[in-house]
């Protein structure tokens, strides 16, 4: 049996993933997307595969519908550890449906609005001071500040649902959860959206720091809630230390944060994926 590394070979998760798999003797393979891909090499992969990490989607690679469908159900019924199956990731598309289920399970989320209405986001604004717009899917966006009136496009919004929501002040923290294992990341940062800083803000600085154990345990609990064997987690610690969170990512790109966090040590994230690949299918 082997481990299939699904997405683009220049992608740098997989290569992370698939040097940390050849340091434990496992030699994988990185299967790119394929548009010619068909059901009986879906077939003769069950029999070879014991564990797969997904990267893009299908779409982008150019699949036909059908492959596309046939690939999907194939992540979601084979019996191989899947990071992370296509029904399992579905909920991470909607941000407001996400934070829904979040809530359900503890967590705190910020105040929220999702309108295509301008006086509702204006009353909203009104009503919790400053706050923060941003994609409603799961498409990458930035997020920047709601600057009411003046907001240059207020006047597309009817045209497109929009998420906003109360700024939360507080410290960022970044948090993968692979399998069991977590590992948290402060975020000192200035800008609105440390991911992409405005022009003149400094570049954020990452330093690998362990959650309280009740975090990581609830971290933990909503990966499994999830179904999710590997996720990014977007939490922001408050000055009263309130753990707000954000969204989980069910197809983190850790790389920066294994070569840009100071004290995480050499590649730990990886070396956690492969460690969970090469076990093969403990997860469902």
């Amino acid at each position: 049996m082997s481990v299939l590394l699904l997405g683009a070979v220049n992608d740098p998760v997989l290569q992370g993933v698939a040097e940390a798999l050849r340091r434990r003797g496992v030699a994988p393979r990185i299967g790119p997307w394929s548009a010619e891909l068909r059901p009986a090499e879906l077939r003769r992969w069950q029999a070879e595969i014991s564990a797969v990490v997904v990267r893009p989607t299908g779409a982008a690679a150019g699949l036909d519908a059908g492959a596309e469908h046939a690939l999907q159900s194939w992540l979601d019924l084979t019996p191989a550890l899947v990071l992370n199956r296509p029904a399992a990731a579905a909920i991470c598309a909607s941000k407001p449906a996400q934070l829904r289920w979040l809530r359900r399970w503890g967590w705190e989320v910020p105040p929220t609005l999702v309108t295509t209405s301008a006086a509702e986001a204006l009353a909203f604004r009104e009503r919790h001071g400053e706050v923060i717009v941003k994609a409603v899917g799961s498409s990458r966006s930035r997020v920047r500040r709601f600057d009411g009136e003046n907001d240059p496009r207020l006047a597309l919004l009817s045209w497109c649902p929009t998420q906003f929501q109360r700024r939360i002040v507080g410290v960022d923290h970044r948090v993968h959860v692979v399998g069991e294992r977590v590992f948290g990341c402060r975020i000192e940062s200035e800008a609105v959206d440390y991911r992409l800083p405005a022009s003149g803000c400094a570049a954020p600085r990452l330093v690998a720091q362990p959650l309280p154990e009740e975090v990581a345990q609830r971290c933990r609990h909503t990966c499994r809630q999830m179904g999710l064997g590997l996720a990014g987690i977007d939490l922001r610690l408050t000055p009263e230390g309130r753990w707000v969170i954000f969204e989980v990512n069910a197809m983190p790109g850790f790389t920066v944060f294994e070569t840009g966090t100071e004290g995480a040590g050499e590649a730990p994230i990886s070396d956690a994926v492969a460690e969970l690949l090469a076990r093969g299918p403990v997860l469902k």
